[in-house]
């Protein structure tokens, strides 16, 4: 499971962590098999000030407006910053449009359960 960070300047933990915990359930009962690219990949998952793939950190960053919308819509959201690091470390990552539409698609996925 990957380690949950809240930041009292962006989320609080105590805020963030029962959320994010929330939506790594629904993708491990709804979305299995994407879920397990955050095990495989190590990753953590951390309150911050944009949302987005942290390739440096091994993180996944959420943002509070990301945060604040629903658990599918941000469980999505994770899996969709996922997909980026599956990408970056297949040797796949292109910045742009292709690395989007990629991610998009298993983000779609997400939305549909």
């Amino acid at each position: 499971m990957p380690e949950i960070i809240g930041d009292p300047r962006y989320i609080p933990q105590s805020e963030f962590s029962p959320k994010i915990q929330r939506c790594l359930r629904l993708l491990r009962e709804k979305a299995g098999a994407y879920s397990t690219w955050l095990d495989c990949y190590n990753l953590k998952i951390r309150a911050a000030a944009a949302s987005g793939a942290n390739f440096a950190d091994g993180a996944i960053d959420i943002e509070r407006s990301t945060f604040n919308q629903s658990d599918t819509w941000l469980a999505s959201v994770i899996i969709h910053e996922a997909v980026h690091f599956w990408q970056y470390r297949s040797g796949n990552y292109q910045a742009g449009d292709v690395a989007e539409q990629d991610a998009n698609r298993y983000q779609l996925g997400v939305l549909q359960l």
